[in-house]
């Protein structure tokens, strides 16, 4: 695991627990909520039994608790999540707004992107929902438990946006059938920062490579 971010993005990390938090630049105290939220998710995500099959509430209990306490404050706030949990089995993960989740997969043919987390985008390409505004409708979850080795990226859309699914490819072909270590994924999220910026990205960029086997 590696990352890199900066500004009203925050990452947090505990017990096997991963999560990217995206403050909206336009409210005041979108950083706090980012903050606040990813604390919240590490502390207590991980307490949920892998059994529990009421899994999606409990998260989303957490998320809401978060979201109605800034409501309630009439605090200026707004945060995207991606989020990712292993389990004995394999692992989870959750999304709300318009932050980025690929997922890639080493099969017998080498890696391929088997599915990006759902993005709550309206026709304008702007999030219809988020953490701390008025619409809060549900959270995105899906359970990964195929045996093998994973490359997760999560990204705010500050990376996301300006990065061609061909630099998620570039490092799945540089990894092959090396397992890599943490100076690897640190030289791979830095150059997909800088990739970003190259682009024109002016927001917050954030970018964390997550290399799992089961």
């Amino acid at each position: 695991m590696n990352e890199s971010s900066c500004g009203y993005d925050r990452f947090k990390y505990s017990q096997n627990t991963f999560v990217l938090c995206d403050g909206a630049n336009s409210c005041k105290n979108g950083g706090f909520l980012a903050n606040s939220l990813a604390d919240s998710l590490v502390a207590k995500w991980p307490n949920f039994s892998d059994i529990n099959s009421n899994r999606i509430d409990l998260i989303y209990e957490v998320i809401l608790t978060e979201h109605r306490e800034y409501l309630k404050k009439k605090l200026e706030a707004a945060s995207t999540i991606v989020g990712l949990k292993t389990m004995s089995d394999g692992f989870e993960m959750i999304s709300i707004g318009d932050s980025y989740g690929e997922i890639y997969y080493k099969g017998h043919n080498g890696w391929s992107k088997i599915y990006s987390m759902p993005r709550d985008l309206n026709e304008d390409g702007n999030p219809w929902q988020l953490v701390g505004s008025e619409v809060l409708e549900k959270i995105n979850y899906k359970m990964f438990d195929k045996t093998g080795s994973y490359c997760v990226f999560l990204l705010t859309d500050g990376a996301g946006n300006f990065l061609p699914e061909k630099s998620y490819n570039e490092i799945t072909e540089l990894l092959g059938e090396n397992r890599p270590n943490s100076y690897d994924l640190n030289f791979f999220s830095t150059d997909l920062v800088l990739k970003a910026k190259k682009n024109k990205s002016c927001d917050d960029i954030s970018v964390v490579i997550l290399y799992l086997d089961f």
